[in-house]
Protein backbone atom coordinates (compact mmCIF):
# COMPACT_ATOMS: atom_id res chain seq x y z
CA UNK A 1 0.00 0.00 0.00
CA UNK A 2 1.29 3.52 -0.62
CA UNK A 3 1.92 5.31 2.69
CA UNK A 4 0.25 8.84 2.91
CA UNK A 5 1.35 12.30 3.56
CA UNK A 6 -0.85 14.70 5.13
CA UNK A 7 -1.40 18.31 6.67
CA UNK A 8 -2.93 18.13 10.06
CA UNK A 9 -6.28 20.12 10.28
CA UNK A 10 -5.81 22.82 12.51
CA UNK A 11 -8.20 26.19 14.20
CA UNK A 12 -6.98 29.46 14.88
CA UNK A 13 -8.24 33.18 14.89
CA UNK A 14 -7.47 36.08 12.80
CA UNK A 15 -4.51 37.78 13.79
CA UNK A 16 -3.17 34.94 15.07
CA UNK A 17 -0.23 32.25 14.75
CA UNK A 18 -1.27 28.80 13.27
CA UNK A 19 1.22 25.62 13.21
CA UNK A 20 0.31 22.62 10.63
CA UNK A 21 2.29 19.44 11.09
CA UNK A 22 3.19 17.91 7.93
CA UNK A 23 2.68 13.95 8.92
CA UNK A 24 3.80 10.71 6.73
CA UNK A 25 1.67 7.46 7.46
CA UNK A 26 5.26 5.36 7.01
CA UNK A 27 5.80 2.25 6.00
CA UNK A 28 9.23 2.23 7.26
CA UNK A 29 11.51 1.81 4.14
CA UNK A 30 11.22 6.08 3.75
CA UNK A 31 14.57 8.29 3.96
CA UNK A 32 13.94 11.31 1.49
CA UNK A 33 10.41 13.69 1.43
CA UNK A 34 10.12 16.24 -1.29
CA UNK A 35 6.68 18.38 -1.67
CA UNK A 36 5.12 21.60 -2.12
CA UNK A 37 2.13 23.25 0.56
CA UNK A 38 -0.14 25.44 -1.23
CA UNK A 39 -1.67 27.84 0.94
CA UNK A 40 -4.54 30.84 0.42
CA UNK A 41 -1.72 34.11 0.54
CA UNK A 42 -4.53 36.50 1.21
CA UNK A 43 -5.55 34.13 4.98
CA UNK A 44 -1.47 33.54 5.79
CA UNK A 45 1.58 34.59 5.46
CA UNK A 46 4.98 34.44 6.19
CA UNK A 47 5.59 30.56 6.59
CA UNK A 48 7.97 29.54 8.50
CA UNK A 49 9.04 26.12 8.34
CA UNK A 50 10.23 24.19 11.41
CA UNK A 51 11.55 20.32 11.79
CA UNK A 52 9.31 17.77 12.11
CA UNK A 53 9.48 15.69 15.82
CA UNK A 54 10.02 12.99 14.57
CA UNK A 55 13.04 14.01 12.11
CA UNK A 56 14.95 15.80 14.99
CA UNK A 57 18.35 16.17 13.12
CA UNK A 58 16.89 16.95 9.67
CA UNK A 59 17.72 20.22 7.73
CA UNK A 60 15.04 20.75 6.05
CA UNK A 61 15.20 22.47 2.70
CA UNK A 62 12.96 25.35 2.14
CA UNK A 63 11.68 27.38 -0.83
CA UNK A 64 8.86 30.41 -0.29
CA UNK A 65 10.35 32.43 -3.38
CA UNK A 66 6.56 31.74 -4.90
CA UNK A 67 3.57 33.57 -3.08
CA UNK A 68 1.29 30.76 -1.81
CA UNK A 69 3.60 27.91 -1.84
CA UNK A 70 5.96 26.43 0.38
CA UNK A 71 8.63 24.25 -0.99
CA UNK A 72 10.29 21.50 0.93
CA UNK A 73 12.74 18.65 0.72
CA UNK A 74 13.92 16.76 3.94
CA UNK A 75 15.37 13.40 4.73
CA UNK A 76 15.59 11.01 7.99
CA UNK A 77 19.89 10.72 6.69
CA UNK A 78 22.41 9.13 5.18
CA UNK A 79 21.41 5.62 5.15
CA UNK A 80 18.15 5.80 7.97
CA UNK A 81 14.93 5.25 7.39
CA UNK A 82 12.08 6.68 9.54
CA UNK A 83 10.16 4.59 11.39
CA UNK A 84 6.77 2.80 10.62
CA UNK A 85 4.05 4.85 12.25
CA UNK A 86 2.05 8.24 11.89
CA UNK A 87 5.39 10.44 12.02
CA UNK A 88 6.00 14.51 12.01
CA UNK A 89 8.33 15.14 9.16
CA UNK A 90 8.06 18.58 9.03
CA UNK A 91 5.65 22.15 10.76
CA UNK A 92 4.95 24.85 8.95
CA UNK A 93 4.36 28.07 10.93
CA UNK A 94 1.65 30.63 9.39
CA UNK A 95 1.01 34.23 10.90
CA UNK A 96 -3.32 34.99 10.10
CA UNK A 97 -4.34 38.16 8.66
CA UNK A 98 -6.13 40.05 10.92
CA UNK A 99 -8.82 41.17 8.17
CA UNK A 100 -8.76 37.04 6.70
CA UNK A 101 -12.44 35.64 6.65
CA UNK A 102 -13.68 33.26 9.24
CA UNK A 103 -14.42 29.52 7.63
CA UNK A 104 -11.77 27.02 6.33
CA UNK A 105 -9.13 27.53 4.38
CA UNK A 106 -7.38 24.57 2.83
CA UNK A 107 -3.68 23.11 2.74
CA UNK A 108 -2.92 21.01 -0.50
CA UNK A 109 -0.10 19.13 -2.07
CA UNK A 110 0.66 20.26 -4.99
CA UNK A 111 4.17 19.29 -6.57
CA UNK A 112 6.44 21.37 -8.48
CA UNK A 113 6.96 24.34 -8.77
CA UNK A 114 9.33 24.11 -7.33
CA UNK A 115 9.82 21.24 -5.59
CA UNK A 116 7.90 17.64 -6.68
CA UNK A 117 5.95 15.31 -4.68
CA UNK A 118 7.92 12.56 -3.69
CA UNK A 119 9.21 10.17 -1.26
CA UNK A 120 12.07 8.06 -1.79
CA UNK A 121 14.09 4.99 0.00
CA UNK A 122 17.70 4.91 1.10
CA UNK A 123 18.61 3.96 -2.61
CA UNK A 124 16.25 7.16 -3.95
CA UNK A 125 14.43 5.08 -5.48
CA UNK A 126 10.54 6.78 -5.70
CA UNK A 127 8.28 5.42 -3.06
CA UNK A 128 4.00 5.09 -3.95
CA UNK A 129 2.77 7.75 -2.20
CA UNK A 130 -0.84 9.29 -1.36
CA UNK A 131 -1.34 13.42 -0.27
CA UNK A 132 -4.42 14.36 1.74
CA UNK A 133 -4.81 18.08 1.66
CA UNK A 134 -5.35 19.84 5.74
CA UNK A 135 -7.80 22.77 6.81
CA UNK A 136 -6.98 25.53 8.50
CA UNK A 137 -10.18 26.97 9.91
CA UNK A 138 -10.49 30.62 11.19
CA UNK A 139 -12.48 31.21 13.74
CA UNK A 140 -14.67 34.42 14.85
CA UNK A 141 -12.73 36.50 17.16
CA UNK A 142 -12.50 36.05 20.23
CA UNK A 143 -13.45 39.40 22.24
CA UNK A 144 -10.78 40.37 24.36
CA UNK A 145 -11.50 40.86 28.52
CA UNK A 146 -10.57 41.99 31.49
CA UNK A 147 -10.74 42.77 34.84
CA UNK A 148 -12.04 45.54 36.71
CA UNK A 149 -11.85 46.84 40.31
CA UNK A 150 -10.96 49.13 43.36
CA UNK A 151 -11.55 49.88 46.80
CA UNK A 152 -15.23 51.59 47.92
CA UNK A 153 -14.28 53.74 50.41
CA UNK A 154 -16.49 56.53 52.62
CA UNK A 155 -15.41 60.68 51.52
CA UNK A 156 -12.68 60.55 54.44
CA UNK A 157 -10.65 57.11 53.14
CA UNK A 158 -12.61 54.46 55.42
CA UNK A 159 -12.92 51.32 53.89
CA UNK A 160 -16.33 49.99 52.97
CA UNK A 161 -17.29 46.17 53.59
CA UNK A 162 -20.05 44.84 52.26
CA UNK A 163 -21.17 47.63 49.76
CA UNK A 164 -22.86 46.24 46.32
CA UNK A 165 -21.15 47.50 43.39
CA UNK A 166 -23.14 46.46 40.41
CA UNK A 167 -21.87 47.09 36.60
CA UNK A 168 -24.35 47.70 33.66
CA UNK A 169 -23.11 47.93 30.24
CA UNK A 170 -24.87 49.93 26.99
CA UNK A 171 -27.35 46.38 26.32
CA UNK A 172 -28.50 47.22 29.68
CA UNK A 173 -27.13 44.17 31.00
CA UNK A 174 -26.14 43.92 34.67
CA UNK A 175 -24.10 42.25 37.37
CA UNK A 176 -23.34 42.55 41.00
CA UNK A 177 -20.08 42.04 43.65
CA UNK A 178 -20.03 42.85 47.03
CA UNK A 179 -16.68 44.78 48.41
CA UNK A 180 -14.70 42.49 50.80
CA UNK A 181 -13.58 43.69 54.48
CA UNK A 182 -10.52 45.67 52.81
CA UNK A 183 -13.35 47.59 50.58
CA UNK A 184 -12.37 45.89 47.77
CA UNK A 185 -14.58 44.75 44.68
CA UNK A 186 -13.47 42.83 41.53
CA UNK A 187 -15.05 42.26 38.55
CA UNK A 188 -13.69 39.81 35.82
CA UNK A 189 -14.06 38.72 32.26
CA UNK A 190 -15.18 42.56 31.12
CA UNK A 191 -15.08 43.07 27.41
CA UNK A 192 -12.55 45.42 26.47
CA UNK A 193 -14.11 48.61 24.06
CA UNK A 194 -16.97 48.60 26.36
CA UNK A 195 -18.43 51.46 28.53
CA UNK A 196 -20.38 51.10 31.72
CA UNK A 197 -22.06 52.30 34.59
CA UNK A 198 -20.72 51.53 37.85
CA UNK A 199 -23.69 52.18 41.14
CA UNK A 200 -22.86 51.73 44.73
CA UNK A 201 -25.31 50.61 47.17
CA UNK A 202 -24.19 50.43 51.06
CA UNK A 203 -25.66 51.14 54.54
CA UNK A 204 -26.36 55.00 55.43
CA UNK A 205 -23.81 56.06 52.36
CA UNK A 206 -24.84 57.54 49.14
CA UNK A 207 -22.63 57.13 45.76
CA UNK A 208 -23.08 58.92 42.67
CA UNK A 209 -22.90 56.61 39.54
CA UNK A 210 -19.64 56.54 38.04
CA UNK A 211 -19.16 56.00 34.00
CA UNK A 212 -15.59 54.33 33.05
CA UNK A 213 -14.56 53.57 29.18
CA UNK A 214 -12.55 49.97 29.64
CA UNK A 215 -9.95 49.68 27.18
CA UNK A 216 -7.59 47.87 29.68
CA UNK A 217 -7.58 46.17 33.08
CA UNK A 218 -8.87 48.96 35.22
CA UNK A 219 -8.30 47.95 38.99
CA UNK A 220 -8.04 51.01 40.27
CA UNK A 221 -11.35 52.46 39.92
CA UNK A 222 -11.76 53.70 43.60
CA UNK A 223 -15.29 54.44 44.57
CA UNK A 224 -15.82 57.40 47.14
CA UNK A 225 -19.17 58.09 48.95
CA UNK A 226 -20.44 61.64 48.66
CA UNK A 227 -19.38 63.90 51.26
CA UNK A 228 -22.76 64.70 52.78
CA UNK A 229 -23.65 61.14 52.31
CA UNK A 230 -25.70 59.90 55.06
CA UNK A 231 -28.79 57.68 54.23
CA UNK A 232 -31.87 55.75 55.49
CA UNK A 233 -30.44 52.63 53.39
Amino acid sequence: LPRIISASDESTSPGQQVTVSILVAAEGDENGFGFTVTYDGTKLGNPLVLTGTDLPSAVPFVNTATPGRVGIITSAGFGATIPAGTREIARIRFDVSPTAGTGPTSITFAGFPPVENEVSDVFANVLPTMYTEGTVTILEPTAASTSVGGIVTTADGIAVNRARVTMTDGTGASRTVVSNAFGLYRFDDVPVGGTYVLTVTAKRLAFSPRVISVSDEATNINLVANVSSRSDR
